[in-house]
């Protein structure tokens, strides 16, 4: 394949990016996920505070922003406890993904 890497973006962990897939911007891939193709992970944008990039990857999927790596209960949960709006806002953007992977069923 002709994976790439490039821009701000990470790869650590146990994580693999592969075959045609192109990680780049501020994509963070992290833990055991894989990318084979740039469908495989999402990058979202924190409007409300921090105004930092954060990463769902489909193969595990998992989410990370910031330091947080985890599910997107576990992310909700630990939103709500750092404020009211941040755990709306991270709600709503996991429970986009839900319905956004239904459509892939």
């Amino acid at each position: 394949g002709d994976a790439e890497v490039y821009g701000n973006a990470r790869v650590y962990g146990d994580a693999w990016v592969y075959g045609d897939a192109r990680v780049c911007g501020d994509a963070e891939v992290y833990g055991n996920a894989g990318v084979k193709s740039p469908k495989d992970y999402i990058v979202f944008k924190n409007s409300w505070s921090s105004f930092r990039w954060f990463t769902y990857t489909k193969s595990n999927k998992m989410w990370k922003v910031g330091c947080f790596y985890g599910s997107g209960q576990e992310l909700i949960e630990k939103a709500y406890q750092d404020s009211e709006q941040s755990g709306k806002c991270y709600e709503a953007y996991v429970n986009l993904v839900l319905e956004l992977e239904k459509l892939d069923d």
